[in-house]
């Protein structure tokens, strides 16, 4: 599919495509689509990771940057199995020139979330690692929902609640948060650099018993 302008793009989403967006987390969480997707570009396991949380019933459309890559991001996802309707022309950049909506999502370093936690403030933490990357070392307090499984599992979560998303970096909660702000989840916040920079920081975990 050729490059898609502003009006094309929009179009096309009115239509029931969806929005993937394949810039890093950080882009994403400044600035995006409303409802878009979010899986930082990788040429080696982008369509691995799709598996694990992108439906195929869908058409796709892509916002990446450079946009030298957006033919690259399609053939390879279309390789995949998924249905991609084609690129936005000019990334986001277009997209806020035109004067199209765009949305935020709240971000907080790792300094910051101890600082709420340690206050005694009540803050709904979700850990989107795999469940032996929970096992082994998490946060207390947390609860675990694996990033793949967000799409089967939110029922188990208060979507009225504000919830702050960690894994080990943040590329897999801009993700389950991208899919949870498309099921109506709107209170969201995003850990940067998460349980790597917390570690780091030498901030308090829970780590499993030897044995």
């Amino acid at each position: 599919m050729p490059a898609l302008d502003t009006s094309a793009f929009a179009a096309a989403l009115a239509d029931g495509a969806c929005a993937l967006d394949l810039r890093p987390a950080p882009a994403w969480a400044a600035g995006h689509i409303p409802k878009s997707l979010s899986m930082q570009f990788g040429r080696l396991d982008v369509v691995d990771r799709m598996e694990l949380c992108f439906r195929r019933d869908a058409t796709y459309l892509l916002v990446i940057e450079p946009a030298a890559l957006g033919p690259v991001a399609e053939r390879l996802i279309g390789d995949g199995g998924y249905q991609v309707g084609g690129y936005l022309a000019g990334g986001m950049t277009a997209w806020t020139a035109a004067g199209l909506p765009t949305a935020e999502t709240s971000i907080v370093d790792v300094a910051e979330l101890n600082a709420q936690l340690t206050s005694g403030l009540r803050v709904h933490l979700l850990d989107v690692r795999e469940s032996f990357e929970f096992d082994w070392l998490r946060l207390p307090g947390a609860v675990n929902v694996p990033y793949g499984e967000i799409w089967d599992r939110h029922q188990e979560l208060d979507a009225k609640a504000s919830w702050v998303v960690i894994c080990a970096d943040q590329m897999r909660s801009a993700t389950a948060i991208s899919v949870l702000q498309r099921l109506g989840f709107e209170r969201m916040t995003l850990v940067m650099g998460g349980l790597a920079s917390w570690t780091e920081a030498g901030l308090p975990v829970l780590k499993a018993a030897k044995g």
